[in-house]
């Protein structure tokens, strides 16, 4: 029996509460789930549910009205990264306090209100918080503050999601993603091998695309008309809403059919682009990559070159790539571009969540985030293919035999169905684990979709500008062979699973 007891069952409300639980199976029947949190499980307990099996658990009183309910977590940051960001976010802090001459919270740099983040539930050691904001303009503060730089939120749904009962072959833990699904992904894994009309393909794409669109997304190179530019992409932001507007346009001029989605209030829109398919029946692809990104405080920029400005570059080159050789596919595919991800993946969230309520089979989403910024020293890598197979040998065994908690809701066989791709397509890059969290793949999988993401580093984050105005692509790491290698690694997963012919 677990010790932990932060909020005694004498302050259960009498409209609902939160509870978490170690396994999904000790849930009572009439409690609602609400998603993975680390290594525990959240649900819901309405009025007339209550959970009788021990006075030793974690419970928490909840309005669902009150605001935007957040998981809130620490960045898994590399060590000489983390003093450094930490310091200089220490700074940062003070001259907030000393601009605006108020106290500390726990939360922020604001005294508490009724316009604050509310602290909902504290949960187990290393596992972070959940945390409540009654408007979109303190989510916004409260993202914008420099001690909060290194931390993640992830967006908690009122709606109910799937409980987890399926077990993945490679992850013995309950998954939110059906078993059809799995197989669906399992026997692509299983017949993977070398593909030359892929592999013409691969060998085609350009290399120099990135640099034009990245160095655009960051500011750094822009040739803007008046009124059109932007110096931060901040989702909440003119220039985040500007950014959207041009991106939409770059699809659009490579002949794809898009549309901007307003999703929430002050927030830029998303966009979402379609190809359909040939065979109605056979499912959809989606490709996500967020365009939003954050600054350092004081600092009017937010460039975003690497986060996520290399994986919206990625985007537009695949797009391009598709429409210059007149691709056609059998299953549909979406090209997403998704805002809000910064402010706990609310586009992601939203467009999931449409797709589902439509009836769309999402057969696999992969979202492409941080890919450019390589350790001066380190090879270049791609992450996060946790269960891989080895540099030679397609095999269907884990070539690391570690267990992980299910917090970054990707299913196991997509991440090694990418890993043998890479090993096939892009043998320069060394793939690997990562414990950096999270992207927007993560609402996907929440939802029952198979997903998975890739990410730049075998390990924590090492960008020394993560969060941070001096995120530009001229700078000492920032590695567009690494985006370009690990583009061409989800250009042949997006063929090898959505099924291609030429015109």
């Amino acid at each position: 029996m677990r010790s932990l007891h932060l909020f005694p069952l004498a302050t259960l409300s009498i409209a609902s509460n939160l509870l978490v639980l170690p396994s999904v199976s000790e849930a009572p029947a009439c409690a609602t789930y609400h998603g993975p949190i680390s290594a525990s499980h959240l649900f819901h307990l309405p009025p007339t549910c209550f959970h009788s099996q021990s006075s030793d658990l974690i419970y928490a009183p909840l309005d669902w009205d009150a605001g935007r309910l957040m998981w809130v977590h620490e960045t898994a940051l590399e060590e000489s990264v983390e003093a450094l960001l930490s310091r200089k976010a220490e700074l940062d802090f003070e001259s907030e306090l000393q601009a605006q001459g108020i106290q500390q919270t726990y939360f922020g740099s604001r005294s508490i209100d009724e316009n604050e983040p509310k602290l909902v539930m504290k949960l187990p050691a290393g596992q972070g918080h959940l945390v409540q904001f009654p408007s979109d303009a303190s989510l916004s503060r409260w993202t914008s503050s420099p001690t909060n730089a290194f931390l993640e939120l992830v967006f908690i749904s009122p709606a109910p999601l799937i409980l987890p009962t399926t077990e993945s072959s490679l992850y013995p833990a309950p998954m939110p993603v059906p078993q059809p699904s799995i197989d669906r992904i399992s026997q692509h894994l299983k017949n993977v091998k070398f593909n030359s009309l892929i592999s013409i393909l691969v060998s085609t794409f350009p290399r120099d695309g990135f640099i034009k669109d990245v160095k655009y997304l960051s500011g750094e190179d822009q040739k803007a008309k008046a009124g059109e530019g932007w110096v931060s992409r901040h989702s909440m932001s003119e220039g985040g809403r500007r950014a959207s507007n041009w991106i939409v346009g770059e699809f659009r001029d490579a002949g794809l059919t898009c549309e901007q989605h307003e999703y929430a209030n002050g927030f830029a829109p998303m966009v979402e682009c379609v190809i359909n398919g040939t065979d109605p029946d056979a499912g959809t692809f989606v490709l996500g990559g967020h365009f939003d990104s954050r600054g350092s405080f004081g600092h009017y920029t937010a460039p975003g070159a690497d986060d996520d400005g290399s994986g919206t570059a990625l985007l537009l080159s695949i797009a391009r790539h598709i429409a210059s050789h007149r691709l056609t596919f059998r299953r549909k595919v979406i090209i997403a571009a998704f805002s809000g991800e910064e402010q706990g993946l609310l586009g992601s969230n939203w467009f999931a969540k449409r797709l589902r309520d439509r009836g769309e089979d999402v057969v696999l989403m992969i979202q492409a985030d941080m890919i450019g910024y390589r350790k001066p020293g380190e090879p270049r890598q791609i992450g996060d293919l946790r269960m891989h197979a080895r540099r030679r040998n397609l095999i269907l065994t884990p070539f690391f035999s570690v267990a992980f908690p299910p917090d970054t809701l990707g299913l196991q066989e997509a991440r090694y169905l990418v890993g043998n791709l890479s090993t096939i397509y892009a043998p320069e890059l060394v793939p690997g684990i990562t414990p950096a969290c999270c992207s927007d793949h993560q609402s996907f999988g929440s939802l029952g979709f198979a997903s998975t993401w890739v990410f730049e580093r075998n390990g924590p984050i090492a960008d020394p500008f993560y969060h941070n105005s001096g995120d530009l692509s001229e700078r000492e790491g920032y590695d567009f062979e690494q985006i370009y290698l690990t583009s061409t690694v989800v250009l042949a997963t997006l063929l090898e699973v959505a099924g291609f012919s030429f015109i």
